[in-house]
């Protein structure tokens, strides 16, 4: 019976820790408070209010919700 070859281990490597950058605080505008979300959500809505504006019969079923938080 022939003798089986033994795997050599790998070693691992390892992972080099990444520094944390500190975040900026903005300042928020008004406009941002008004808002619901960051980001597409935010367009969305923004969207809506200008449709509105400009049609005034298109008061869209999404309209509810995307209300304005106060």
């Amino acid at each position: 019976m022939m003798k089986k070859k033994k795997k050599k281990k790998k070693k691992k490597k390892k992972k080099k820790k990444k520094k944390k950058k500190k975040k900026k605080k903005r300042e928020k505008n008004a406009d941002m408070r008004v808002l619901p979300a960051r980001g597409a959500l935010a367009y969305s809505f923004l969207n809506l209010n200008y449709l509105e504006q400009k049609h005034c019969c298109l008061k869209s079923a999404f309209s509810g919700k995307f209300e304005r938080q106060s």
